[in-house]
């Protein structure tokens, strides 16, 4: 949804941010922290910053009128349905990255990154858990790889040890 906002994004002082985006920011956003101001080229004003210890960004127009907010979250905070759909259809996938998306033109949205098989997936659920759009696109090997290797302390510190022995054979 962001990605129409935040072409050529340049770092701000907060000074340099107009009084009624700081007005609305605050009246939206309270015990926020690691606040960070961009601005796009085409005149948006982008808030990022943290709540709850959640990364999250804000996007205002210049004049103050709020658009969206992005907001990382757990995959157990996403609507019944939309982690029953998950479960049901991709089973063998792992989350990647979990939102939820407050939208000024579609209320609230869930989107969910999961990643398996050697593709990637992205799913977008409405407020009630019902899936409004989904995208596919393919894994590089590599990345592949890595996302599907297992992730115990024995298994790195058994991958660490195997590059170290390849180095020194060689």
């Amino acid at each position: 949804m962001l990605a129409c906002f935040v072409q050529g994004q340049d770092m701000i002082r907060k000074s340099a941010v107009p009084p009624s985006v700081l007005e609305e920011f605050d009246a939206r956003f309270v015990d926020v922290t690691n606040i960070v101001w961009l601005r796009t080229s085409n005149d948006y004003y982008i808030a990022k910053f943290k709540i709850k210890d959640q990364k999250a960004q804000s996007v205002f127009q210049e004049g103050g009128e709020w658009m969206e907010t992005e907001q990382e979250i757990g995959y157990l905070e996403m609507p019944d349905s939309a982690r029953a759909y998950c479960r049901g259809n991709y089973s063998s996938y792992h989350p990647k990255k979990i939102q939820k998306v407050s939208t000024r033109k579609y209320g609230i949205l869930y989107e969910i990154a999961i990643t398996g098989e050697g593709l990637r997936r992205d799913l977008t659920f409405d407020m009630h858990g019902k899936l409004v759009a989904e995208k596919e696109s393919a894994l590089e090997e590599e990345k592949v790889a890595e996302e599907e290797a297992p992730t115990s302390i024995k298994d790195k510190m058994g991958k660490l040890f195997r590059k170290k022995d390849k180095q020194v054979g060689e």
